[in-house]
């Protein structure tokens, strides 16, 4: 145990157990510590490591342990861990000794990770490879397992450089990953998982594992990723000539793209596969695992199937297998396979059912089979074959005498003429068809219908003639064998009776009003009609029927006649007078079309063809109104856009266009209003005094130029929508008088709500001040009295005191110059002043004891004021005693450096020796606190 001392320094040092360190260590360069057993930096030690130290036993830090950048430190025991309180960070951490190292607390390498011999396992902590840290050596017998949570995290991954990840998950199960990639730079966490997690629903498709890989800057970034694996690992589906690289993307796995299969990586592995173009490692897709998709697998093979000519016919297959399964359909008629497509006589050539269609005999022979794929390759299945049978279609034709009965193929009998198609027996499961065409002769009876007129005669087939109806049967000579018997029926038709006359609906009528005319009296004969006619009897058919409708515009003659089979009739005749029509219209007019809400207005109607008794109704906007029926109509009522009409309804016998409506008139109401008007002040009162205000209007129904006049105690002073006083007193009051420029309002030169004027005093500075004890002393005062104005105030000063910006009525620890300062009170009223403090001619001594270099331009070198100094000699000590700088100018100062490194925050010892101008020496020494 080293304890008791303040700073130990040490060359070469070996220990015959352990080393407990509860003091300082330094190592030099070169220097060896051997500790068969631990080693241990307790909590109160401090180890600056610049050299080697060799651990037989456990490393264990619970302080502080720097690693210099060219220190070692090597494992080279048994089990060992690296563990304590404090994380440690090794420069070059060496694995070697005889079975494997845990590590028990977040661990890192800045320099080099070098794997002589067995394994680190890491469980829930990290284990991180700082920017500049490579890993040497690492194999499948020496790698890092990640048998917990933990991570390998690289730092600043390289760009475009293949990076191994020597991770794996027990340790017999070495699973490396390389990275490379291009993007932002980046720091990659690493680790392999045991198990497909999260299950794909077919994990023995799977190398049982799951890599873990997550970037800390998401986006950006294009990587090719190798994964490595032993075929031990491999589930009981996996195929490695179809292996592909899967990830899991908010919860759902998906293959990434890229050549199937995977490569030989003896020594290292049994396989890999890399894959390029992954873009995205951000928490919601950090899972990566290695899976195959199996070919398809066919349950059902397709059949033979056997069928008649122009039937259908059916091959199905049944097929398992993971993803989406295809099919194609394929057929060879002897001149090879070729892939079928759908069409009138193919269909589902793409699925697992091919139906094919009204089969022909060019199908018969033909082979079929299908092609089942997936993601994982593909499946034939056996072939089967079509048979298709021939059906025969046999014409006969046969002919019968009327009466007489055929007996077709079947042994029925049919005696109606036409085609009987008999099906006939079974040929290889095909039926053949015998279609029989009869025809049948006539003979007997052959009826024959004919009609004459009242007077006439007919002639029989046997040049016989008859005049009354009646059926008259003649035989004759034999047609085909088959003996004729012609049987006339002789119908006699009737005469039609003349018209007596023609009736009408009315007469004389209004032009263009409809007219009906009837028939009066007469009748009609067999197959008759009454046909009407204008002009004449015989020239223009206008219609058909006992009555018909007609429209006139001038008087006319209408003729009647009665037109049938066997005679036409005389004509009646009517002649129609037609009486002028007389259109009817109304124009309303009003004195003016644009009012004030409430005013009354008057619209007069005029109408064309009213006739001695007219009705009135006037509308408004559509509406009738009530009690208005004269042509004259007034009202008070009338709102904006208004529209005005009226109805005439004529009293006139053939008037047109009636009742009519009148053109409308749009009225233009404008509402009566009330002007309003409010004044406001900018800024508003109180405000402090001198403060320039103005007065603003906020108006309605001004118009769009009114007239603002403004007034103070009463007095016009200006006109304006704004109003800026020169000069304004306390307790002024201020109002101002609108004057709208609208048509309708109800009055006008409305008067403003009143302001009065409230100004708060302002306060009135003085100082009081204090030089420095000597020039550059930093030690100068100034102190302000304040009166009037409303307390509490507060201040604001142009500099930052040591304790933050100075905000109390005393400024302390200045130098000579000129200070500013802002005094403002609870009223917001603000006074400015500025105070100068002239410098002192004797010069004086002064080194700062605190200073902050971390580049924000203030306070960063540290220098030796004083205006007097001759000469002068500055050295700076850490705190082991070690000098880490020097000079012999003012003008040089420490930015907090040592051989260009910067410190962290910490205590520092001075020593200045100076002569100044008057020949006097002085010496000094003290603490100088260093802050970040």
């Amino acid at each position: 145990m080293l304890s008791g001392v303040v700073l130990v320094s040490l060359s070469n040092q070996a220990f015959s157990q352990s080393l407990t360190n509860t003091a300082h260590i330094k190592t030099d360069a070169g220097a060896y510590i051997v500790c068969p057993l631990d080693f241990k930096n307790d909590t109160t030690g401090n180890v600056q490591n610049n050299s080697n130290i060799y651990v037989g036993g456990n490393f264990v830090n619970n302080s502080a342990f720097i690693s210099g950048n060219i220190s070692n430190v090597k494992l080279d025991g048994a089990a060992q861990d690296i563990g304590g309180t404090s994380s440690t960070t090794f420069n070059n951490l060496i694995i070697d000794g005889t079975d494997n190292k845990t590590i028990s607390i977040n661990t890192s390498v800045a320099d080099s990770l070098v794997f002589n011999a067995n394994k680190i396992l890491i469980a829930n902590n990290n284990f991180y490879l700082l920017t500049n840290a490579t890993i040497v050596n690492a194999d499948n017998s020496k790698f890092i397992v990640t048998n917990g949570t933990g991570n390998l995290i690289k730092k600043s991954l390289p760009f475009t450089t293949d990076f191994l990840f020597p991770v794996g998950d027990a340790l017999n199960s070495y699973k490396p990953a390389i990275l490379n990639y291009t993007g932002i730079i980046d720091t990659f966490a690493v680790r392999v998982e045991t198990g497909v997690n999260p299950t794909t629903g077919a994990d023995q498709t799977c190398v049982q594992n799951t890599w873990l890989i997550e970037e800390s800057n998401t986006g950006g970034t294009t990587a090719s990723l190798n994964l490595g694996w032993n075929t031990i690992d491999e589930g009981t589906s996996f195929v490695d000539s179809i292996a592909l690289l899967w990830q899991n993307i908010s919860g759902t796995w998906t293959s990434i793209t890229g050549t199937p299969g995977a490569i030989n990586n003896l020594p290292a592995t049994n396989w890999y596969h890399v894959t390029t173009g992954i873009t995205d490692f951000s928490a919601i897709a950090n899972r990566f695992i290695v899976k195959t998709f199996p070919p398809p697998s066919i349950t059902t093979q397709p059949t033979n199937q056997t069928a008649c000519t122009g039937n259908n016919m059916t091959f199905s297959l049944t097929a398992t297998g993971m993803g989406t399964l295809t099919y194609q359909w394929q057929e060879n008629c002897g001149s090879g396979w070729s892939n079928l497509t759908d069409n009138t006589t193919y269909s589902g050539a793409l699925t697992n059912n091919l139906d094919i269609s009204n089969i022909s005999l060019f199908n018969n022979g033909c082979l079929y089979q299908c092609i089942v794929s997936n993601a994982g390759g593909s499946v034939t299945t056996t072939t089967a074959t079509a048979t298709v049978n021939p059906i025969f279609n046999i014409p006969v034709n046969a002919a019968i005498c009327q009466g007489t009965t055929y007996t077709l193929p079947d042994n029925s009998t049919v005696s109606v003429a036409g085609s009987y198609p008999v099906t006939l027996q079974t040929i290889n499961g095909c039926d053949s068809v015998i279609v029989t065409t009869l025809t049948v002769n006539p003979i007997f009876n052959i009826p024959v219908n004919a009609a004459i007129c009242q007077g006439t005669t007919y002639t029989l087939p046997d040049n016989s003639t008859v005049s009354v109806a009646g059926s008259y049967p003649v035989t004759l000579q034999t047609i085909n064998g088959c003996d004729s018997v012609i049987v006339t029926n002789i119908t006699v038709n009737s005469l039609s009776v003349a018209p007596a006359g023609i009736t009408p609906s009315q007469n004389p009528v209004c032009s263009g009003a409809p007219v009906s005319l009837s028939v009066n009296g007469g009748s009609l004969g067999t197959g008759a009609s009454w046909i009407w006619y204008n002009g004449n009897c015989g020239a223009s058919q206008i219609g058909t029927g006992s009555s018909i409708s007609v429209t006139l515009t001038s008087t006319a003659t209408y003729y009647v006649r009665a037109e049938g089979t066997c005679d036409t009739t005389t004509c009646a005749n009517l002649t129609i007078t037609i009486n002028t029509n007389l259109p009817v219209s109304v124009v309303i007019s009003t004195p003016q079309t644009s009012i004030c809400g409430g005013a009354s207005v008057t619209f007069i109607a005029i109408p064309v063809n009213g006739g001695a008794t007219p009705a009135w109704q006037w509308y408004i906007n559509g509406v009738a109104v009530a009690n208005a029926t004269d042509s004259i109509f007034t009202t008070l009522t009338l709102a904006n856009n208004a529209v005005i009409s009226c109805i005439l309804t004529s009293g006139e016998t053939c008037a047109t266009g009636n009742p009519a409506t009148s053109n409308t008139i749009n009225m233009q109401v404008t509402p009566t209003v009330t002007p309003t008007v409010n004044i406001t002040s900018n800024p508003a009162f109180p405000v402090c005094y001198g403060t320039t205000v103005t007065f603003h209007v906020t108006s309605a129904n001004g118009g769009t130029n009114p007239t603002m006049q403004w007034f103070v105690n009463n007095n016009y002073i200006v006109n304006g929508a704004n109003y800026t006083p020169a000069n304004i007193s306390n307790s002024d009051q201020v109002y101002c008088v609108l004057t709208s420029t609208l048509t309708c309002v109800s009055n006008n030169n409305i008067q403003s709500n009143t302001l009065s004027v409230i100004f708060n005093p302002l306060h009135v500075l003085s100082a009081t001040q204090q030089a420095e004890s000597c020039h550059g002393a930093g030690d100068a005062s100034i102190n302000l009295n304040i009166t009037q104005g409303t307390p509490p105030y507060t201040f604001h000063w142009d500099y930052t005191s040591d304790n933050g910006t100075a905000t109390t009525a005393t400024a302390a620890n200045l130098h000579s110059g000129t200070y500013n300062v802002t005094v403002s009170d609870s009223k917001s009223c603000s006074v400015d002043t500025s105070i100068f403090i002239s410098p002192e001619g004797t010069g004086c001594l002064f080194i700062p004891t605190v200073f902050s270099p971390n580049g924000d331009g203030e306070n960063d070198i540290l220098f030796v004021y004083g205006s007097s100094i001759k000469s002068l000699l500055l050295r700076i000590y850490d705190r082991w005693g070690n000098k880490i700088f020097k000079t012999d100018k003012q003008t040089v100062g420490w930015d907090g450096t040592y051989n260009g490194t910067p410190f962290n925050a910490a205590v520092f010892v001075y020593y200045l020796k100076a002569e100044l101008q008057n020949g006097s020496i002085t010496e000094q020494q003290g603490n100088i606190t260093l802050l970040k």
